[in-house]
């Protein structure tokens, strides 16, 4: 069995390809980026956040390897500290102010525009609860139908069954 060989997406050296797209250096230097990130965010959270641009000034990681980690959910919670800046119209934005890359307006324009709806995350799980609830109720309904069905046809009465 021949070993895969690919070059490094980050460093472009030809490296022995086993499951990451990085060459073990580079996911060394990775990971040694994602802690300082991490510590970074949380200690940003007592002063309500912190811009990309000032989070790689102070930590000397590149924004686009920032937004790359957040973009990949690798900060976890911590990522709610990033302020990024909006694509379409650059406004600084929270975590909760924004919807992936694009500020909620921009992000409620675009979909406008397109004639789509938007929703919010709480609507969508009702909206799913909602339907698991009559799908639920279907089933049920289905069930006592054919039980019924079934005592018909062994011919007995309602107050039998």
């Amino acid at each position: 069995m021949a070993a895969d060989v690919a070059n490094c997406k980050r460093c472009g050296k030809v490296f022995q390809k086993v499951r990451n797209e990085i060459c073990p250096p580079c996911v060394q230097l990775e990971d040694e980026h994602f802690k300082v990130l991490y510590r970074a965010l949380q200690k940003s959270s007592a002063h309500g956040g912190i811009v990309i641009s000032e989070l790689a000034s102070e930590t000397a990681i590149s924004s686009e390897d920032i937004e790359r980690y957040y973009l990949e959910g690798r900060l976890s919670t911590a990522g709610t500290n990033l302020k990024m800046p909006c694509q379409a119209c650059g406004v600084i934005m929270g975590d909760i102010e924004r919807k992936g890359r694009f500020c909620v307006k921009c992000s409620e324009t675009t979909a406008n525009k397109a004639r789509v709806e938007v929703k919010s995350i709480q609507e969508l799980e009702k909206a799913d609860a909602q339907d698991r609830l009559r799908q639920q109720q279907l089933a049920l309904l289905k069930n006592n139908q054919s039980a019924g069905q079934s005592a018909r046809k062994f011919g007995l009465s309602q107050r039998q069954r």
